[in-house]
């Protein structure tokens, strides 16, 4: 493949393995879920719920 694309003129940039450990706003999203799982039968709305998850975390 890499020299297909050479022949074409193309460079190819080999990307690192991804990983959510090094990229954080993965862990904020997983805690946002957990969260509106146990919030969302209390609130009227997904926006009242990510609100109130918010309200919760930085107080």
């Amino acid at each position: 493949m890499l020299l297909i694309a050479e022949r074409a003129g193309v460079f190819l940039l080999f990307l690192p393995v991804y990983s959510p450990v090094f990229n954080c706003i993965e862990c904020r999203w997983a805690n946002l879920k957990r969260a509106l799982s146990d919030l969302m039968p209390k609130c009227e709305t997904l926006q009242e719920a990510v609100y109130t998850h918010f309200e919760e975390y930085n107080s």
